[in-house]
């Protein structure tokens, strides 16, 4: 399985001391992924990504697996 990056829009504040990287796979029903500290996400500039959209990008090797 490949696993997605962790995406936190450039435009919101980034205030919580975790980041969660979720897959839902029923309607109510999550599996968490893995995760990201602040520093993390904010150690980072915005990418336009995935197309045009200016989002924080954490990819899979930099996240803490669940």
């Amino acid at each position: 399985m490949e696993l997605p990056d962790l995406l936190i829009p450039h435009d919101q504040e980034l205030v919580a001391d975790v980041y969660l990287l979720g897959h839902r796979y029923e309607p109510r029903k999550v599996l968490l992924v893995g995760w990201a500290p602040r520093h993390v996400v904010e150690d980072r500039d915005p990418e336009r990504y995935p197309g045009k959209s200016l989002n924080y990008v954490v990819r899979p090797d930099e996240l803490n697996l669940l």
